[in-house]
């Protein structure tokens, strides 16, 4: 790469769309803090789509990172990834980083930061070892999270107000615009474009991957332990709307007036009570994130990599080796789990003896704490996202990863390999924490940071992170996958027989659901819309039909079941259960099957009001 520290690539003040900025020089770099990309989300904005930014007729100084989203706080042991006190709804800010005095074009990467899609900032990732390394143009964006971007509140839109859905989503499209038009001003190329994430920014990447109105944007993407079947429909999500506008104190009917009349920070008390009371209710469910509206989302970013109609784009992707014991530690530190890993929430996915041999076979030591934590884990994030990869290879380059690397700097790799924990690296921390900024840990930390530094970097140059010979191409036949360790290595089908097990249990069910939902009715809905589907284990003590502690799975019959969550219905009796079936197929006139001393009446939270 030619360099010329004179050149006019070289210059701090850069003409955009809107003006001119002026950025800072960092010595091996030149950065770009707080840009505005979009008009201040508030007023008539918030919740809905962002406006591009307006011009600016003064020199705008790059010279600081933006305020981060409205956002609760989070612990210290997660790593700093949360912001709070300094937050702000004017947010929508984007941030640029570049190797000082090279010649452009050059590879851009646009980072999109994970947090649940509820808390997360951009200024939480400084990628200048990253760039020097690789010579690439790092872009970071803020988007809103919690109720100010993933809160589907399109239900309580009216007259007087209305609500989009997937906000937060559509930032990220504004940002990715943004890129298009400037980018090349900053020495980057606008059409050599990688779009990378971890957790919620990976299923943020495959969700732009699966959007119409982000076509074009990006070339390449990249996708850190994603969660990629995890995406509601907005007839399911209404509930949520009104729980949450009841918690910021709306009556029925008046949920608009009082969601645009409040302050940021009565919105975030609500978040919080909300939060806290979804996931004590309903272990792992996810109100906030994406929901599939036939608009923007027209299924789950995994379904729509099946069916073949994501961008067709070369895909980097891979999971890290026990993703659930980071949130088994973050439910023992909150008593709540915001993922089902403890053993008696994970035990609730399986479906009887047969099944449990499986999983024993599978997960030896289960239920060992640590090893329900991977099972669940393992479920919602390493499953689904080779699922993704396999589908995804049939159409476009594909490359997966394992992560199995473990820190020197006990700071950070306390854990192990679990969620999160390769970010430092690929960002050139050399094991540091989040919040730390310096390289930390050892020459060995420091030598996995440069080889995965030189893949990512590699993947956005040229679109493969190295030589076929050396990291095979993904196939659905083979599975061949990096195992990022001390010693990279290839390993075909690292975990066939999870992949089996997971097979096994949802091959079933899924294959019913799907023709049913392909299949239309008499009356213009579809078989799934008028059949209520129940999935559950043997009954135990069947002869009475109370036997408690037996996991159900209902699906379908859509206008009458809360779809999209688990309910804990507490031991109640198996009669009820049943109860609730018939009036999920409209035979609302019977309250009990059996005896009356078994219970009456549906389960509370599971029919449509």
């Amino acid at each position: 790469m030619a360099r010329d520290g004179d050149s006019e690539s070289g210059q701090l003040d850069i003409t955009t769309t809107e003006g001119v900025v002026r950025g800072v020089d960092q010595g091996a770099t030149l950065a770009w803090y707080g840009i505005p990309y979009a008009q201040p989300p508030m007023g008539e904005l918030r919740f809905r789509r962002p406006a591009a930014a307006a011009p600016r007729d003064e020199t705008f100084l790059a010279t600081s990172w933006g305020a981060p989203p409205v956002q609760p706080p989070m612990p210290q042991p997660f790593g700093g990834i949360g912001d709070a006190g300094d937050w702000s709804e004017d947010c929508l800010t984007i941030n640029v980083v570049r190797p000082a005095g090279a010649i452009g074009p050059l590879p851009v990467m646009v980072w999109i930061y994970g947090g649940a899609f509820t808390i997360g900032a951009s200024r939480n990732y400084d990628a200048r070892r990253l760039v020097e390394h690789g010579d690439v143009v790092f872009v970071s964006m803020n988007y809103r999270v919690g109720a100010f971007g993933f809160l589907d509140l399109s239900s309580l839109s009216s007259d007087e107000a209305v609500f989009d859905t997937n906000v937060g989503l559509y930032d990220q499209i504004l940002a990715l615009s943004w890129v298009r038009d400037n980018i090349a001003a900053f020495g980057g190329d606008p059409d050599n474009v990688t779009i990378f994430g971890e957790s919620a920014g990976a299923m943020s990447v495959m969700a732009l991957m699966s959007m119409l109105d982000a076509a074009g944007l990006f070339h390449k993407a990249i996708a850190q332990s994603p969660a990629p079947a995890q995406a509601n429909r907005t007839s399911e999500l209404a509930h949520w709307a009104s729980d949450f506008a009841a918690t910021l104190g709306a009556a029925p009917g008046d949920e608009a007036a009082v969601l645009k009349a409040a302050s940021a920070d009565e919105i975030l008390a609500a978040m919080v009570a909300f939060s806290q009371r979804v996931a004590q209710e309903d272990a792992g469910a996810m109100p906030f994130g994406p929901c599939v509206d036939d608009v923007s989302l027209f299924g789950s970013p995994m379904a729509t990599i099946v069916d073949g109609q994501q961008a067709k784009v070369p895909l980097l992707i891979g999971t890290n080796d026990n993703e659930g014991l980071l949130f088994m530690f973050g439910a023992q530190m909150s008593g709540s789990e915001t993922l089902a890993v403890l053993p008696e929430t994970v035990e609730r996915v399986l479906v009887g003896d047969a099944a449990r041999k499986e999983l024993l076979d599978a997960y030896p030591g289960y239920p060992d704490g640590p090893v329900a934590a991977r099972v669940g884990g393992d479920r919602l994030f390493w499953y689904p996202s080779t699922v993704a990869a396999g589908a995804h290879s049939s159409v476009a380059s594909t490359w997966v990863y394992l992560f199995e690397y473990t820190s020197d700097d006990r700071r950070f790799g306390a854990l192990g390999p679990t969620h999160g924990q390769e970010i430092p690296h690929m960002m050139g921390w050399s094991g540091a924490p989040a919040t730390g900024r310096q390289p930390a840990g050892t020459a060995r930390d420091a030598e996995f940071a440069g080889a995965m530094m030189t893949a990512w970097t590699r993947f956005a140059h040229d679109g493969s992170p190295a030589d076929d010979s050396a990291w095979p191409r993904y196939d659905a036949a083979h599975r061949p996958t990096m195992i990022l360790d001390e010693i990279f290595r290839v390993v075909d089908d690292p975990q066939a027989k999870l992949a089996d097990l997971y097979r096994w249990y949802a091959g079933r069910v899924s294959y019913l659901l799907d023709r049913l939902a392909a299949t239309p009715d008499s009356d213009g809905r579809t078989l799934l819309d008028n059949t209520l589907v129940i999935w559950g284990s043997e009954l135990g003590q069947a002869w009475n039909h109370a036997i408690d502690n037996v996991p159900f799975v209902f699906a379908g019959a859509t206008d009458r079941l809360r779809g999209g969550r688990y309910l804990d219905a507490g031991g109640v009796p198996h009669n009820r259960v049943l109860v609730t079936a018939l009036h999920a197929m409209g035979m609302t006139d019977v309250q009990s099957y059996g005896t009356l001393d078994d219970g009456s009446g549906p389960l509370a939270g599971v029919l449509v009001p």
